[in-house]
């Protein structure tokens, strides 16, 4: 009489899209509490103004992102990356850009100029050019998200099984997924550049930390992914 067969049971990932939304709002406020604590800040020359001014509007942007993507709206959430984005360079700026800069936002007179900001965060961060290339070659689909462009058109068809299309949002998890983890890391930094901007090392510390805790556990989730779509092979026996 032959053995059973051995079956692996299915193994779905936990850590599912609605897990991780929580998951970074949750982060997203711990890093706001930081600085954002009911702390009495000294505010001695403009740039301090404009920094705390940028690092409400930047998690204002953040929440509202985050709220959206958790009610299912996300052509809207997508349409906010820009701005997210943009407040973040500006927040930059006003800490670690030039005195022309800095006094062009405080005039209003600032247009932000992506891939160069990114070049001057990378040179604060004094690694290889990450910043300046991505955003780069971000701005065209992050302006078209905003402005209602071709990016945001071919997600509102939905192909039927008859080979017709429907107009509604045809938003793919993984593309949500991506939005969410896309601004984790500008969270973060905000944080990490605020804090020693402001002199808080504590709080800087644990910026960092909590940034390298969120990172292993995206690298633990995608290598569950991949043992899920390549599982190891049983050897059967009769």
């Amino acid at each position: 009489m032959a053995s059973p067969k051995f079956v692996l049971p299915k193994i779905t990932n936990p850590y599912t899209t609605e897990l991780l939304v929580a998951h970074a709002s949750k982060l997203s406020r711990k890093v706001q509490l930081l600085v954002s604590n009911n702390r009495q800040h000294i505010t001695k020359t403009h740039r301090d103004t404009l920094a705390l001014a940028y690092w409400t509007i930047l998690f204002e942007y953040h929440s509202g992102l985050l709220t959206l993507v958790r009610t299912r709206n996300p052509t809207s959430a997508f349409a906010l990356l820009r701005v997210f984005e943009e407040a973040f360079l500006k927040l930059f700026l006003v800490m670690w850009g030039t005195d022309k800069q800095v006094q062009a936002i405080w005039e209003g007179t600032y247009n932000t100029d992506f891939a160069a900001v990114g070049a001057q965060i990378d040179e604060k961060l004094g690694k290889e050019p990450l910043f300046g290339p991505k955003l780069k070659g971000q701005i065209k689909t992050l302006h078209g998200f905003t402005h209602s462009g071709f990016e945001q058109i071919v997600r509102q068809l939905t192909k039927l099984p008859d080979g017709s299309s429907d107009i509604a949002p045809n938003y793919a998890d993984e593309d949500v997924r991506q939005l969410v983890v896309e601004t984790m890391p500008i969270i973060f930094l905000a944080g990490a550049f605020l804090t020693e901007f402001l002199n808080y090392p504590d709080e800087n510390k644990a910026a960092f930390e909590m940034f390298n805790d969120f990172l292993e556990t995206q690298v633990a989730s995608l290598k569950l992914d991949e043992l899920i779509a390549n599982p190891p092979k049983v050897n059967e026996s009769s």
